[in-house]
C-alpha cells in the first residue's frame, strides 16, 4: 500500500512536468476562442446590416462562464454617422447573435 510521502512523491513530479503544457495549450485555446468570437460576430453583424462598413470590433478576451462578447464599430452606407452592435457568442454552440444597432 502507497503512504502519502509515497504518493506525495510520485504526483509531485506529475504535476510539474505537465503544467507548462497546459499553460500553453490554454493560451492556445483563448486565441482560439478570440479569433472564433471575432469571425462568427463579423459574420452576425453582416448578416444583419448588410450596408455596413466595419471599422473596429473588440473581443472580450475570455467572456463569461457559457458567452463570449464583442462589440462592433461601423458606418451604415445608407445613414451617416458611427453605430455600434453587441454581439454574444454562445460557447456551447460556437454561434453568435447580434443586438440591433446602437446610435449614439
Amino acid at each position: 500500500m502507497i503512504n502519502k510521502k509515497q504518493y506525495a512523491f510520485i504526483l509531485l513530479p506529475c504535476l510539474v512536468f505537465n503544467s507548462g503544457s497546459a499553460f500553453s495549450s490554454s493560451d492556445d485555446a483563448w486565441d482560439e476562442f478570440r479569433r472564433d468570437v471575432e469571425l462568427k460576430c463579423l459574420e452576425a453583424s453582416r448578416a444583419g446590416t448588410p450596408s455596413m462598413n466595419i471599422k473596429e470590433i473588440q473581443v472580450d478576451p475570455f467572456g463569461s462562464d457559457n458567452f463570449g462578447f464583442a462589440l462592433v464599430k461601423f458606418e451604415d452606407r445608407n445613414e451617416p454617422g458611427t453605430r455600434f452592435i453587441a454581439c454574444t457568442y454562445d460557447k456551447e454552440t460556437n454561434s453568435a447573435e447580434t443586438s440591433s444597432p446602437f446610435h449614439p
